[in-house]
C-alpha cells in the first residue's frame, strides 16, 4: 500500500514537473514572439507613415545597436554567464560588479567615440540619430547583460519578461501618440520611447538585483585576474558575435553608401518581414532541441545524437521553407495595406532575401551539433567568413549592379556560409 501511494505520489510530482516545464517553454516563445509581432508592427507603422529615407535611418540605428551589443565589452560575459551559476549570493554579486565596471569602462570609451564622430559631422538630424543609436546601444547592451544574468541564476522567465519590457512594450503607445498627435509622427518620438521602454527595464533590474549583498560586496577589490582570463578565454567567442552581428547588418551601410538612405529603408523592410524565419525556428526547434544534442554528446550516446541532428535539420528546412511561401504570399496584400506600391518594383530583393534565410536555416543545425561538440574554433571561423562574404559581395554587386546586385549577394553569401557549414 505504502510503495503504491509513493508511485502514485512520484507520479504526480513528474506530472507537475512536466506542466510547469511545458508551461515555462510556452510563456518564454509566447514572449519571445510577442516582441517579434510587436517590432513587426512598428516597421509596417512606420514605412507607412513616413517616407522611405526614415525607415532607412531606423534601418540603420537599429544595425549599429544590434551590432554594439556583442561588441561592447569583448564578450566576457561569455565566461561569467558559465561561472556564475550555482554561487552564493555573495558571489554572484562580486561576479556581478566585476562585468558592470569592466562593461562601464567599455561604455565611456564607445559614448566618447560616438559623440566625437557627431560632432563632426555637418548634419544635425544626422548627428542626433548617431547619438541616439549611441545610447541606445549602451543601455540596450547593459539589458542584455544582467538579463543573461538572470538566465544564469535560474530566472529565464523573469529576464524574458524583461526583454518584453525594452523591446515590445512602448511600442502599442508610440503607435497610439503618433496617431493622436503629429507632434509624436516622427523618428526621434520612436527613439525616445524605445529609450523609455530599455530604462524601465533596466529600473526593473535593479529591483531584482537591490537584495544581493552589495555594501560587502563593493569593499573588495575587482578581480582584474578574473577580467583578463575571461578576455583571452572569449576572444574567439566574440570575434564569431561581432562577425554574426555584422553578416546581418552591415549590408544597409553599404547600400547606403554606394546607393542612398532610401535603399536602405527597402532593405530595412524587407529584412524585418524576413527575421520570423530565424525567429521561428530559434523559439520553436533549435532552443528545445539543442540540449538534446548537448547531452547526447556528452553522454557519448551517438544514436541519440545523430538521430537528433537529422530530425532537427529535417525541422528546420520544412518549416523555412513553409515560412518562406507563406511570407512570399502575404507580402503583397502587406504592402497594399501600407500603401508603399513602390515597393512591388523590389519585390524581387524580398523573394532573394527568404531564399536566403531558407539556406541558412536548412544548415543552421551545424552550428548547434558544432555547439554541442565545443567545437569553437569552426564556429567563429564561419561566422567570420560569414562576414567577409557579406561584405565583398555586397559592395561588388551593388556598386557593379545597383540595387537588383543585392539579391545576388544575399544568396551568395549564405551560400558560402552553409558551403563552409557543410565542409566542416
Amino acid at each position: 500500500m505504502k510503495n503504491s501511494f509513493r508511485l502514485t505520489k512520484k507520479k504526480k510530482l513528474t506530472g507537475l514537473f512536466l506542466v510547469k516545464k511545458l508551461t515555462s517553454r510556452l510563456l518564454n516563445t509566447a514572449v519571445r514572439l510577442g516582441s517579434l509581432g510587436a517590432k513587426l508592427f512598428l516597421v509596417l507603422y512606420i514605412t507607412k507613415g513616413f517616407t522611405l529615407d526614415d525607415v532607412g535611418s531606423y534601418g540603420l540605428v537599429t544595425a549599429i545597436v544590434a551590432i554594439a551589443i556583442p561588441l561592447i565589452g569583448f564578450r566576457i560575459d561569455y565566461c561569467a554567464l558559465r561561472d556564475i551559476v550555482g554561487l552564493s549570493p555573495f558571489q554572484t554579486a562580486l561576479m556581478l560588479r566585476d562585468q558592470l565596471v569592466f562593461y562601464l569602462l567599455n561604455y565611456l570609451i564607445f559614448l566618447f567615440c560616438f559623440y566625437f564622430v557627431a560632432r563632426h559631422l555637418n548634419n544635425e538630424k544626422e548627428a542626433t540619430y548617431l547619438m541616439y543609436a549611441a545610447i541606445l546601444s549602451v543601455l540596450e547592451s547593459l539589458a542584455s547583460l544582467t538579463s543573461g544574468n538572470l538566465v544564469s541564476t535560474g530566472r529565464p522567465v523573469i529576464a524574458n519578461c524583461l526583454f518584453f519590457i525594452r523591446s515590445a512594450s512602448w511600442v502599442p503607445f508610440v503607435i497610439l501618440f503618433g496617431v493622436i498627435s503629429l507632434s509624436f509622427h516622427n523618428l526621434s518620438s520612436i527613439f525616445n520611447f524605445w529609450l523609455g521602454g530599455v530604462t524601465l527595464s533596466l529600473m526593473l533590474n535593479v529591483i531584482i538585483w537591490a537584495k544581493m549583498p552589495w555594501k560587502s560586496v563593493f569593499l573588495m577589490p575587482i578581480n582584474w585576474l578574473w577580467v583578463r582570463r575571461s578576455l583571452k578565454i572569449a576572444l574567439p567567442i566574440w570575434i564569431g558575435s561581432v562577425s554574426l552581428a555584422g553578416a546581418g547588418n552591415v549590408d544597409r551601410f553599404i547600400i547606403e553608401t554606394n546607393l542612398g538612405r532610401s535603399y536602405v529603408g527597402i532593405l530595412s523592410f524587407f529584412a524585418s518581414l524576413a527575421v520570423v524565419i530565424p525567429a521561428l525556428l530559434n523559439s520553436s526547434i533549435f532552443f528545445f532541441q539543442y540540449p538534446k544534442l548537448i547531452l547526447s554528446f556528452k553522454n557519448k550516446d551517438l544514436n541519440v545524437f545523430n538521430s537528433t541532428s537529422k530530425n532537427t535539420a529535417n525541422q528546420a528546412l520544412c518549416i523555412s521553407c513553409f515560412l518562406a511561401v507563406a511570407l512570399a504570399l502575404a507580402v503583397p496584400f502587406i504592402l497594399r495595406l501600407i500603401g508603399k506600391d513602390q515597393l512591388f518594383n523590389y519585390i524581387y530583393i524580398f523573394w532573394s532575401i527568404l531564399a536566403a534565410a531558407v539556406i541558412r536555416g536548412a544548415t543552421e543545425v551545424v552550428y548547434y551539433i558544432q555547439y554541442a561538440q565545443e567545437a569553437d574554433k569552426p564556429l567563429w571561423m564561419s561566422n567570420l567568413l560569414y562576414l567577409g562574404s557579406s561584405i565583398i559581395l555586397t559592395f561588388i554587386f551593388t556598386k557593379t549592379f545597383g540595387f537588383p546586385g543585392y539579391a545576388i549577394s544575399v544568396v551568395l553569401s549564405n551560400m558560402v556560409l552553409a558551403g563552409y557549414r557543410d565542409w566542416e
